[in-house]
């Protein structure tokens, strides 16, 4: 829940399009509906129902039609130059189904002016926004008013799509294992061809048929830069052939 500090706080994000919305309230008067909130009109505005001083708190109910991504409201009082029903305290409330608001978004004060005020929430998915009217604020009765009200648009997930790797370019391991080394660099390995690397059942062997002579050497290549590591993980042939298990490794370097 935000407790808003400014007098008013302007999002960067646009308001939503309203087309196709409806809104719903607590009690109007007569002469000003609920639906002048929604209709682009400055000079329009809502009122609670002052002939019958229907008491506070007030409400104002906006059904989008649709569950959205919100984070935030924006009011604008009435601008005819009459302060009355300028809301004080309020909360704002949302809900998917539009029979259970228990999602509290925001709440706060806002001043007794004609300047357009907004507040931000954690976005939220919702279908309806309640504004709940608690306060008038110059306290010159139980009233409340707005010209407009706007729901403010959060950030949509972005649409799932496919993709595929394709043959890698300059390079000649395609990385099927990686290491993260303790600088916080990755190190990546692959097989140089199709029987060398990566499997427990396939092994590389030094030239025995030639007897070429110790000591041997593996180069891995990779294509992560210039790394450093504390180790070297090796994995021996199986029992049932331990020939030459390597027994010493020296100058391991990257």
């Amino acid at each position: 829940m935000v407790e808003p500090t400014a007098e008013a706080y302007l999002p960067a994000a646009a308001p939503l399009d309203r087309t196709g919305w409806t809104a719903t309230a607590s009690d109007s008067y007569i002469d000003n509906p609920v639906r002048y909130i929604l209709d682009g009109n400055n000079a329009s505005f809502w009122h609670s129902n002052w002939q019958y001083q229907t008491p506070l708190p007030h409400t104002i109910t906006i059904d989008m039609k649709t569950a959205r991504n919100i984070n935030g409201l924006s009011y604008l009082p009435r601008q005819d130059g009459t302060p009355n029903g300028n809301v004080g305290q309020f909360t704002i409330k949302t809900s998917i189904d539009g029979s259970n608001y228990t999602n509290q978004v925001a709440s706060g004060t806002w001043a007794d002016n004609t300047a357009l005020k907004s507040i931000p929430f954690a976005q939220t998915n919702a279908r309806f926004v309640r504004l709940v009217m608690r306060t008038e604020a110059g306290d010159r009765g139980p009233w409340s008013s707005a010209a407009e009200i706007n729901i403010i648009a959060g950030e949509d997930a972005p649409s799932g799509q496919g993709g595929s790797w394709s043959q890698t370019i300059g390079f000649p391991l395609v990385p099927s294992a990686a290491i993260l080394l303790p600088n916080n660099k990755l190190l990546t390995f692959s097989a140089y061809s199709t029987t060398s690397f990566g499997h427990g059942s396939t092994i590389w062997h030094s030239d025995w048929e030639n007897n070429v002579p110790f000591p041997h050497h593996i180069v891995i290549q990779h294509i992560c830069g210039d790394f450093i590591t504390e180790r070297i993980t090796r994995l021996c042939r199986p029992a049932a052939a331990r020939q030459r298990c390597i027994g010493r490794v020296e100058d391991v370097n990257f």
